[in-house]
């Protein structure tokens, strides 16, 4: 693979001249390939790489941070902003490092993504984090770690993620999904006000914790916050905050996740009169829901709130592992033919039927036998 190095340089210098910043540029070390992903050790490699890939266009850029990187500059269009007319993937490993911003700006995010981008985050060592503390006056504006946008992707996979609002407004999301599709992994996601807001696009979450802080002042929030979406309540001691879903555009699906309060309640709202706009109609019917430790049943209910509230799926079998040991192997192949033919023998049904026809049969035992060897076949 050629190396990036100097282009990517030339780009971030020509970025931070255009922007006003210092041109003062490290050169970036690895490929960007997946073995050998570049190593950023600034805010401004960060910016000047995204820049990059901005204009460059297609393939998959691998970063890895190096160090904690940080940014306390009141610039305006200082985010983290993957913005093409062109697909194309960034895939950004923490690596046990954080990233954080504290400025008074107009921006509102850390990390904005809109028309094709694709982003994934990981954390391969775990302890990574990202920090927003970005201040601005206008009240109808929110801050938020993530904004999405358009058609864009985000994958986040690990990683704990920490927004603080002007504390004169109250007024912050971590996880701001409005439009294209997002896939929560994992991580950890914490703020003063709504921890995940989907109001257009795709929200799936498949495990992760979401945390409000709730620092609610004689019931009330802090003095001068205007809300004319989510009303005050002071007989539930705050207005409501947690994960917030619209049922109108787009789509939403909880299978795993722990939602909770530093103080008062968190809650789980589905806004919009477009059905299905209940909480249950957007988990599995197999999963456990629990509300501060007592498993509860969801009815027609659009709202959920408790001080913790987990929603636990049960793990999905891989598909013709049918002794459940977690492998596939010649060994389920044979039980799968004996329970074909009669024998009284004990497998996971629902591990067994890998075309999803309903039914298990030889056409069955043939997908897997052909996974075994290396087929490229898919089993569902």
């Amino acid at each position: 693979m050629i190396k990036i190095t100097s282009f990517v340089t030339a780009a971030a210098v020509f970025f931070a001249l255009c922007s006003g910043l210092p041109a003062d540029v490290k050169a970036y070390s690895g490929e960007g390939s997946k073995s050998d992903p570049i190593v950023v050790t600034t805010y401004e490699e960060l910016q000047g790489l995204l820049y990059n890939k901005n204009a460059e266009g297609a393939e998959t850029l691998y970063i890895r941070l190096g160090e904690d990187i940080a940014s306390e500059d009141e610039l305006d269009n200082y985010s983290f902003c993957l913005d093409s007319d062109f697909t194309y993937n960034v895939h950004l490993d923490l690596a046990g490092h954080s990233i954080s911003r504290s400025a008074e700006t107009s921006d509102t995010a850390i990390f904005e993504l809109k028309n094709n981008a694709v982003l994934t985050v990981d954390d391969s060592v775990g302890g990574g984090t990202v920090t927003g503390r970005l201040n601005f006056s206008d009240p109808y504006k929110m801050s938020c770690i993530f904004d999405v946008r358009d058609n864009a992707v985000l994958t986040i996979n690990g990683g704990s993620f920490d927004n603080y609002s002007n504390p004169a407004l109250y007024k912050d999301v971590c996880l701001n999904v409005g439009g294209g599709t997002v896939t929560v992994n994992g991580g950890r996601f914490r703020s003063d006000n709504k921890a995940a807001e989907q109001t257009f696009g795709s929200l799936t979450i498949n495990n992760g914790v979401f945390t409000v802080r709730e620092e609610i002042i004689d019931g009330m929030p802090a003095p001068g916050y205007t809300n004319d979406y989510h009303e005050q309540e002071e007989e539930e001691g705050g207005m409501k905050k947690g994960l917030f879903f619209s049922s109108n555009h787009g789509d939403f699906f909880i299978n795993n996740c722990t939602v909770r309060a530093e103080n008062n309640k968190a809650w789980i709202c589905v806004n919009g009169s477009k059905a299905p706009n209940t909480v249950k109609a957007h988990i599995p019917e197999s999963a456990t829901v629990t509300a501060d430790g007592v498993q509860v049943t969801l009815e027609d209910e659009t709202e959920l709130s408790a001080k913790e509230i987990t929603i636990a799926s049960p793990a999905k079998p891989l598909p013709g592992d049918a002794d459940g040991n977690g492998k596939r192997n010649i060994k389920d192949v044979m039980l799968i033919q004996q329970a074909i033919v009669g024998w009284k023998v004990n497998i996971n049904i629902s591990a067994c039927d890998v075309n999803g026809d309903s039914k298990v049969d030889i056409r069955d035992v043939m997908l897997i036998q052909q996974a075994i060897v290396g087929w490229n076949v898919t089993l569902k």
